[in-house]
């Protein structure tokens, strides 16, 4: 919709927590702080949503967009994908066999969690591939937890067990 400082990663926070625009909508016109209270959710993106949906005009796009079906409400229940990753950290080093970067970036995303690019004390788990670089062995420095492609998928269906057990 082209609403400004809300790019993919916002645009997809604002997905997982909503069961459709409507519900966006009515949360960003009468509680905006309300939007704050998500994950990497700042008071200038909760701002700039809760301007643009409140200007008549933006409505009236929405509403068109709706009525020719660019648009679409999904029930919350369709749209809900596990969150077994919520909350959590991981990085990608080395090359998967079964995943391409992006395709473990967006499964990670899609359960909730966040890939980055370095390695940080803030980091949960380590996904190594073949070949891997500094950021494996950074990860094993600081005592981060470190998957083979295995492991992540188990870590991706959320049956990945407690370290030590």
């Amino acid at each position: 919709l082209g609403i400004r400082h809300v790019g993919e990663r916002g645009a997809g926070i604002l997905a997982e927590n909503f069961a459709g625009l409507d519900a966006l909508i009515e949360v960003a016109k009468s509680k905006p702080d309300q939007l704050e209270e998500l994950q990497e959710m700042g008071p200038v993106m909760a701002d700039s949503l809760s301007r643009f949906f409140s200007e008549p005009r933006n409505l009236e796009l929405i509403e068109k967009l709706k009525a020719v079906r660019v648009l679409t409400e999904r029930a919350h229940a369709e749209a809900a994908v596990s969150k077994a990753l919520a909350g959590k950290t991981i990085i990608l080093t080395g090359t998967l066999k079964r995943y391409t970067r992006e395709q473990a970036t967006q499964a990670v995303e899609a359960r909730g969690g966040r890939v980055t690019s370095s390695v940080s004390v803030k980091t949960d788990y380590a996904v190594v591939g073949a070949a891997p670089g500094a950021k494996h062995t950074k990860a094993l420095a600081h005592g981060i937890r470190c998957l083979n492609e295995d492991e992540f998928e188990l870590l991706l269906a959320g049956r990945l067990p407690e370290a030590g057990k």
